[in-house]
């Protein structure tokens, strides 16, 4: 490594200690979830590695965090000084949903990503749709995505049997990258059922990124920091999370008020594209390493 070239790291949180404070180069890092998740509850050895990281953290030049309130954790937890952090908002790319104007619209809600209970919820986007498919059965619910391992599956498969959904849930599986504009582009609405728990409460769920800029209605809970940037009835239709119940009556609501859920779809992309701004937020990191010799 040579001091006139900056390193970027992007998680990699047990390498840090390794990259930090050799030869007078500038390290900069990136991470986008609550860094206990990989250190302290991972026993004696997570433990060892966490006082690494802490050490080597207070030695970059510049850190990057996704919320506000990681960045207010770093700051509190390990000391760092506070000029050096730098909240860097999650991005999507605009251009990936060009020319799908022409799009079917499908009696679809959706949801993409890593099926997880944990992190994703998936068990209480199940329930509320097992409640809204009662009232409103030409509705499917689509799943697109691999299972995080075989214990969620077996339980998603079996919460689908039980509540006789086999005929209405669409588990599509790992789809191409290149076909995600188009497959939410379809679907009439959007959803989200994150838990509240520690990891969300200090990360953001980068997908709702790509709902927002479909311009359809998106349903998701209100976890983290997303009622920073994002307005309920005005972006998106927010619900209370680890409640199937409040989920099924946010979904219904669109059902039934889909032009005026519509017209929230379409600001909530304005919205996207003023906060998750690729060009803003890439800004923010050459200004940054480079300071004052960056020009756009």
């Amino acid at each position: 490594m040579r001091p006139d070239i900056p390193v970027y790291v992007y998680a990699l949180l047990n390498c840090l200690f390794f990259l930090v404070g050799k030869n007078g180069v500038r390290v900069f890092h990136e991470y986008t979830e609550h860094p206990n998740a990989v250190g302290k509850i991972h026993g004696l050895v997570g433990n060892v590695l966490f006082i690494f990281y802490g050490k080597a953290i207070r030695q970059i030049s510049g850190l990057f965090v996704i919320t506000p309130s990681l960045k207010k954790y770093y700051i509190n937890e390990f000391g760092i000084d506070e000029q050096k952090v730098e909240t860097l908002n999650m991005v999507v790319d605009p251009h990936r949903f060009d020319n799908l104007d022409g799009v079917l619209i499908q009696n679809w809600i959706t949801y993409c990503g890593i099926i997880s209970e944990a992190k994703d919820g998936i068990s209480y986007l199940l329930k509320a749709y097992s409640i809204v498919r009662k009232e409103y059965p030409q509705f499917k619910l689509v799943i697109i995505g691999p299972f995080e391992n075989e214990k969620t599956e077996d339980d998603v498969k079996c919460l689908i049997n039980e509540n006789a959904l086999s005929e209405d849930v669409v588990l599509m599986g790992r789809v191409p990258s290149s076909r995600m504009p188009e497959l939410l582009s379809q679907s009439k609405i959007l959803a989200l059922a994150r838990p509240k728990q520690k990891q969300e409460a200090f990360g953001f769920a980068t997908k709702i990124g790509e709902y927002l800029m479909t311009n359809r209605p998106v349903v998701m809970t209100d976890v983290g920091n997303v009622s920073d940037y994002l307005v309920d009835k005005e972006d998106v239709i927010l619900a209370r999370p680890n409640d199937e119940c409040d989920l099924a009556e946010k979904l219904m609501w669109v059902i039934e008020h889909y032009d005026e859920a519509t017209i929230i779809g379409n600001k909530g992309k304005q919205t996207a594209l003023r906060f998750f701004n690729s060009e803003i937020e890439v800004d923010k990191i050459y200004k940054r390493i480079f300071s004052q010799n960056y020009e756009r």
